[in-house]
C-alpha cells in the first residue's frame, strides 16, 4: 500500500527495450489511465490486473 502507482513499470520499461520479447507490466496499476498511458507510450505490451480486478471486476470497462 505505500509504494506509489506503477512501481515497477520502470523495469518493464527496461526489459522491453533489450528484448524483442512481448512484456507485461504488473503491480499497483489502479486506473485504467495508469494502465492506457502505459501502453501508449510503449512501456509495455500487455498490462496484467489480479487484485484489481478482483476488487472491481468492472474495472476494464
Amino acid at each position: 500500500m505505500a509504494q506509489p502507482d506503477g512501481v515497477v513499470l520502470p523495469y518493464a520499461k527496461a526489459i522491453k527495450e533489450a528484448t524483442s520479447l512481448p512484456v507485461i507490466g504488473v503491480g499497483k496499476i489502479r486506473t485504467p489511465e495508469l494502465a492506457e498511458r502505459t501502453l501508449a507510450t510503449g512501456g509495455v505490451d500487455f498490462i496484467a490486473l489480479r487484485r484489481t480486478l478482483l476488487a472491481d471486476p468492472d474495472w476494464p470497462r
